[in-house]
């Protein structure tokens, strides 16, 4: 289905709107496979995918915001005759990229739909909100401002040949003078589950500046302040990588730990993993007093998860320390791992 087209929403018969692609059959497995999962044919859906006919998105303002800056950029594509393709010639569809920028000033209400010039029937609506939250504190300015800003199709349909009247990767791409205001995370807010209160409390300082409607939203940060929303078919994140510390005269190499020769050196070789891990709780601990309510729980209570798996970790050198027994399992398990990461390695070379 592809999604990045917009259709008109009245105007078009139902046939005209829907997903034509979801009619074809699915693909029929060779009859030489033998599983029955691989020959069962996949399911059709329930109901027919409608084509989006606009794409909006949701994002604050502060107070002091007065007008935005909008940009609106799609593609329409019409049939030309291919030149010497004989007679009647044949025709290819050629594409003609469109951008037309606005200045949108505010009101404070919901305006009607206004036409995007040289767009032939494309249309653009703004929706401005007072921020009420009932029985719910969120850390907004005085004066925030919730604005929606809307691309909407209403071109007339073609009776034959409805892909004249859509609007091809169709992107709304909004700009303020003023910083836009990151979005308060509510879900994390309401968060009961462990995995959630968690969540929330990872994702505290990751601001969210926009929502999209029927589209995903990116936007652009620039010295901790965002200027600029933009619509996006196939968003994307940046992940950071996750690198292990360097922990000073701490023995990681599975190869040497499968030759520890008695308890001293395993002590010797992990001790100072434990000491690591407990400055880093210990520093832990200086942030949590900056947080307040759920999220400072949430906060402890993984403080004191740390507390216990360091805990373990000592008391588990201990053990390498009293039992050779404990100390030959230990020894071969890292040499059995070390010897299956060799020859991985080796077959991936």
């Amino acid at each position: 289905m592809v999604l990045n087209r917009l259709p008109h929403p009245l105007r078009y018969p139902p046939e005209q709107s829907v997903d034509p692609d979801e009619d074809d059959e699915p693909e029929i497995v060779s009859e030489q496979l033998p599983l029955d999962l691989e020959q069962s044919e996949e399911r059709r859906a329930a109901k027919k995918g409608f084509f989006p006919s606009s794409i909006g998105l949701t994002f604050l303002i502060s107070a002091e915001t007065e007008q935005l800056q909008l940009t609106c950029s799609w593609g329409d594509y019409r049939l030309i005759p291919l030149p010497e393709s004989g007679d009647p010639p044949t025709q290819v569809w050629q594409r003609t990229q469109h951008e037309e920028s606005l200045c949108i000033p505010l009101s404070g209400a919901m305006e009607p739909a206004q036409a995007i010039p040289n767009s032939n029937g494309l249309f653009y609506q703004v929706i401005e909100r007072p921020i009420t939250m009932l029985g719910r504190r969120l850390s907004l300015p005085p004066g925030s401002r919730s604005v929606s800003i809307y691309l909407i199709n209403h071109r007339a349909p073609h009776p034959k040949l409805p892909d004249l009247a859509y609007a091809f990767q169709a992107t709304i791409a909004v700009t303020s003078a003023e910083p836009f205001i990151a979005r308060p995370n509510l879900a994390g807010a309401q968060a009961q589950e462990w995995d959630g209160l968690v969540a929330d409390l990872h994702y505290a300082n990751i601001p969210e500046y926009a929502v999209g409607h029927g589209v995903s939203a990116e936007w652009i940060v620039v010295d901790g302040a965002c200027h600029q929303l933009r619509s996006a078919w196939i968003p994307s994140a940046a992940v950071e990588k996750t690198i292990t510390s360097s922990i000073p005269d701490v023995e990681l190499s599975m190869e040497r730990l499968g030759q520890l020769s008695d308890g001293a050196s395993a002590a010797a070789a992990l001790s100072p993993l434990v000491s690591a891990y407990r400055t880093w709780i210990a520093q832990q601990q200086i942030a949590v007093s900056a947080l307040v309510a759920q999220r400072r729980t949430t906060a402890e209570e993984l403080i004191n998860r740390a507390t216990l798996a360091a805990e373990r970790i000592e008391r588990g050198i201990q053990l390498l320390t009293q039992s050779t027994e404990a100390l030959d399992a230990f020894c071969t398990a890292n040499r059995a791992v070390a010897r299956a990461l060799r020859r991985r390695n080796a077959i991936n070379e």
